[in-house]
C-alpha cells in the first residue's frame, strides 16, 4: 500500500506480551416473532489465533458454544474463520471464547430491543430459557463430543435479582452512558 517497504520493530514486552482474544462477528438476527421460537441467528465468526494453534480451536468454540446459551434460538449458524497472524497464539484461558460469544448475543439483542421498540430487559426476558423448560437440551456439542444440556437454572429470577440491584441504572451510571454526566 506504502510503495516502499516496512520496517516492524517492537520490543521484548510486547513480543511475549499475550494476545487478547480478538474476534469479529457478523451476521443478522432475524426476528419473525417475540419472544423469538422462529428466530434465526446466522453468520459469521472471525477469530485472530496468532501465530500458530497451540492448543486448538478452544477459544472459536467456546464462542460459538455460548453465545445464545442462555436464550432459546432455535435456528442458530455461525461459521467460523480463523485466522493464522504475526501475533503471538491464543490460548484457553478461564472461560475460554465465552466472553467474547456472550458479548456478540448481547449486543445483537440490544439492537433488536432497538429495532422492535422494547426494553432491553424485556427483550431478554421474553427470550430467556424458563426455570419450567430444564433440563434444556442445546443443539452443540462441548469440544469433547458432549452434548450441552442446562440442566438447572432460573434466568428469569436471576435477571430480576439484577434488575433489583440497580441495573436499569447502569448507562446513566457508566462513563459515556447516555445520560452520563
Amino acid at each position: 500500500m506504502l510503495g516502499k517497504p516496512v520496517r516492524w520493530i517492537e520490543d521484548r514486552r510486547e513480543h511475549l506480551f499475550p494476545q487478547r482474544r480478538s474476534v469479529i462477528s457478523t451476521g443478522p438476527l432475524s426476528l419473525r416473532s417475540m419472544p423469538m421460537p422462529r428466530s434465526r441467528l446466522r453468520g459469521t465468526l472471525l477469530h485472530d489465533h496468532g501465530a500458530y494453534t497451540a492448543r486448538g480451536l478452544t477459544v472459536p468454540q467456546g464462542a460459538i458454544a455460548s453465545m445464545s446459551l442462555a436464550y432459546v434460538v432455535p435456528a442458530f449458524r455461525m461459521d467460523v474463520e480463523v485466522a493464522l497472524t504475526n501475533k503471538v497464539p491464543v490460548t484457553p484461558v478461564r472461560g475460554a471464547g465465552q466472553p467474547q460469544g456472550v458479548f456478540v448475543m448481547e449486543r445483537l439483542l440490544d439492537r433488536a430491543a432497538k429495532a422492535v421498540n422494547i426494553g432491553r430487559d424485556d427483550i431478554r426476558l421474553r427470550n430467556l430459557v424458563s426455570a419450567q423448560a430444564m433440563p434444556y437440551k442445546k443443539d452443540f456439542l462441548t469440544r469433547g463430543g458432549i452434548p450441552i444440556v442446562l440442566d438447572t437454572g432460573n434466568y428469569p429470577a436471576c435477571q430480576a435479582d439484577a434488575l433489583a440491584s440497580g441495573w436499569t441504572d447502569f448507562p446513566r451510571q457508566s462513563k459515556g452512558g447516555a445520560d452520563a454526566k
